[in-house]
């Protein structure tokens, strides 16, 4: 699928559709206008906080869990996600305590093998410089690795190491710093007093992830913004491209859709039967499968467009469904 779309919601560019050039004028439909993406013009950067499909894919890329803790949140999620209006309740508050107690004892059941090393003061430093960056999408500061160890000491010296480690653990999954999306200018950029900076490599790593996986960088990735090929836009837009031919991207975009289109609707759709006679439980997840192999159908092409993501005449069914529309001319389940 072409990818500029995807590559200028990366770069934050917007722009604006150019008025045409002058002479004959032509048919409407029959010449695409073109995006003129000039002026920078990024835009507000609220806080984003994770959702639910993120915070389940960060979690399961963290620690291997796939429980999808985060199905049980009390968030009212629906549709597209409005920043300004996901309000932490008290109630989401303790369910985020719980879930971040459950992820902490299922992850720290080896703990050995979760810190790898034994456990010690020593070790649990080692551990937040290692991982602690992973968990935070960039590395801890210093404020935050001296109150981090020190809870460990604490709760280790009282209770052992096994529960020293879930107390820094479930603080760390409690903290904005995981739960949500910061885009804070560094400090040198600030210093210029100009009025649009670039974000930092770490906070453009973050976008990437998230806009392209729906899940936290990698430690490969926060590598390459360690390493500065996140500092211009055409290392930006390399790797963006790298990352689009992930295997993640496609979850990533199918879970980005899932969400946008509000595909949680059709499970336990019902209807009336008297006016639908053909509807039963069967016929919603074939909607949903013809979504989704529709989807992919389209990024997976090579040739293909927005345009045709939003307009296209054709679409994916097997013979259940062709049935069910009164199509009749597929055979087999598969799409």
């Amino acid at each position: 699928m072409t990818t500029s779309a995807l590559l200028a919601l990366a770069l934050g560019c917007t722009g604006a559709i150019e008025a045409p050039a002058a002479g004959p004028v032509e048919a409407p439909g029959t010449r695409p206008r073109r995006l003129a993406c000039d002026a920078i013009s990024p835009g507000r950067s609220p806080l984003q906080r994770l959702t639910r499909v993120q915070y389940d894919r960060a979690i399961e890329d963290l620690f291997g869990d796939a429980t999808r803790p985060a199905t049980r949140l009390v968030d009212g999620e629906r549709g597209e996600v409005n920043a300004d209006a996901r309000i932490v309740s008290t109630t989401l508050a303790n369910q985020y305590l719980l879930a971040a107690e459950d992820v902490s004892e299922r992850a720290t059941a080896d703990l050995e093998a979760f810190l790898g090393c034994e456990a010690s003061a020593a070790c649990m430093d080692a551990w937040l410089t290692r991982r602690g960056r992973l968990v935070f999408r960039r590395p801890l500061s210093d404020t935050e690795h001296e109150a981090l160890g020190a809870l460990y000491r604490t709760v280790e010296g009282e209770f052992g190491a096994q529960q020293g480690t879930r107390a820094v653990l479930e603080a760390m999954l409690q903290s904005p710093a995981f739960l949500y999306r910061v885009e804070i200018p560094e400090e040198e950029a600030l210093a210029g007093g100009a009025d649009i900076v670039r974000l930092g490599a770490y906070a453009l790593a973050t976008r990437l992830a998230f806009a392209l996986w729906q899940s936290t960088p990698d430690a490969e990735l926060l590598d390459r913004a360690e390493a500065g090929d996140l500092d211009d836009d055409d290392g930006v837009a390399a790797v963006a491209r790298e990352m689009l031919a992930d295997p993640r991207a496609e979850a990533g975009m199918l879970a980005f859709f899932e969400h946008y289109l509000d595909l949680g609707q059709l499970d336990g759709l019902t209807k009336d039967p008297a006016t639908f006679p053909d509807f039963d439980a069967t016929i919603p997840p074939l909607l949903r499968q013809e979504t989704e192999q529709f989807l992919l159908a389209v990024f997976r092409s090579e040739d293909a467009s927005w345009e045709e993501l939003l307009t296209a005449d054709w679409t994916m069914m097997n013979g259940a469904l062709s049935a069910y529309y009164g199509l009749g001319e597929v055979r087999g389940p598969d799409c």
